[in-house]
């Protein structure tokens, strides 16, 4: 994050993408707060605590819905 225009977002979609990290969840990105203004249940932060070590996979989980849901208006 030292290189002027990269933020947490791009520093963590970096990890998730790049290093294969498997516990990010990327709760700033745009598509991600509004499935969770959907479902405000999901941003209780002792849920995704459980969600440990594969928060990765809850992202793109809910990325996929927000397209399905998008798809279907």
């Amino acid at each position: 994050m030292k290189i002027k225009g990269i933020g947490n977002w791009t520093a963590e979609y970096i990890s998730m993408r790049i290093m294969k990290n498997t516990n990010v969840l990327l709760d700033t990105d745009y598509g991600i707060k509004k499935v969770f203004e959907k479902y405000p249940k999901l941003q209780n932060k002792e849920l995704q605590e459980t969600w440990n070590p594969w928060k990765t996979y809850i992202t793109v989980g809910l990325w996929n819905y927000l397209e399905q849901m998008e798809e279907t208006q």
